[in-house]
């Protein structure tokens, strides 16, 4: 009895001093991305997703405690040869600083920004990785594919204000390849961020609008994107010009 609790004593001071590796609980790791983007808007893919707001195991997750994302793109190989689980398959596409935002910026809750170095006919998809500022990472996103086609030829943009309205003028040439679905207005007040989606639910059908929901000594601004389905991809234009204007105050 004496030898084995000598034994058992050696074998506690030995152990004294050595600490395994400090690895986080994995319910302690930040929710993983479930609405990441990805929209073709002229020749740029632009790309939106939210903070996660809890961690793995299903508890609050302070927007103080986040660090920022990974943005991550693979570049979609022939279906003998594709293999989005390999090693090397995707490659960082930004490291985002929530403290330091740069070339991304975050509107109506999301956070934004775009890839436009696109080639013609390419398939993409993309992930994001969210990492606290104790360095640990979620588990990946949803991974959306996109493939890039040719967009519609840009409109342009007309305004003319009244005491009671603001009218809208379009003009825009047919796509050149695919469905014309119609026209998206975008619509947002001066000295605010441009919005991420657009005015109306549905593409409008007619080149002329007439805006009538406003408020008085407020200016608007206005852009208008061409929407279509090319090779199956629903996509838009380049936006038009900005035009802005405010109710006409009447005499």
């Amino acid at each position: 009895m004496r030898r084995l609790s000598l034994l058992l004593i050696c074998l506690l001071l030995a152990a004294c001093g050595k600490k395994g590796p400090l690895i986080p609980p994995e319910g302690f790791a930040p929710a993983a991305v479930s609405n990441l983007k990805a929209e073709q808007k002229g020749t740029t893919f632009e790309l939106t997703w939210s903070a996660p707001g809890k961690v793995e195991g299903g508890t609050p997750l302070p927007y103080r405690d986040l660090a920022g994302f990974v943005l991550l793109r693979h570049v979609v190989l022939p279906p003998a040869e594709e293999c989005d689980e390999c090693r090397n398959a995707y490659a960082e596409l930004k490291h985002v600083d929530v403290d330091f935002l740069r070339e991304v910026r975050i509107v109506d809750g999301l956070f934004l920004t775009d890839d436009p170095f696109l080639k013609e006919g390419e398939t993409y998809q993309y992930k994001v990785i969210a990492i606290k500022r104790d360095g640990t990472r979620s588990k990946d996103s949803n991974k959306p594919r996109r493939k890039f086609v040719t967009p519609p030829p840009t409109p342009t943009l007309q305004v003319v204000p009244s005491t009671t309205a603001i009218d809208l003028e379009i003009t825009a040439a047919p796509p050149a390849k695919g469905t014309f679905l119609g026209y998206n207005l975008y619509r947002w007040k001066k000295g605010e961020p441009e919005p991420i989606r657009p005015l109306n639910g549905a593409p409008l059908k007619e080149k002329a609008y007439h805006d009538q929901l406003l408020l008085p000594e407020v200016t608007y601004r206005y852009k208008v994107r061409t929407a279509a389905v090319v090779d199956g991809e629903n996509i838009e234009s380049a936006g038009s010009n900005v035009v802005e204007a405010a109710l006409v105050q009447p005499d």
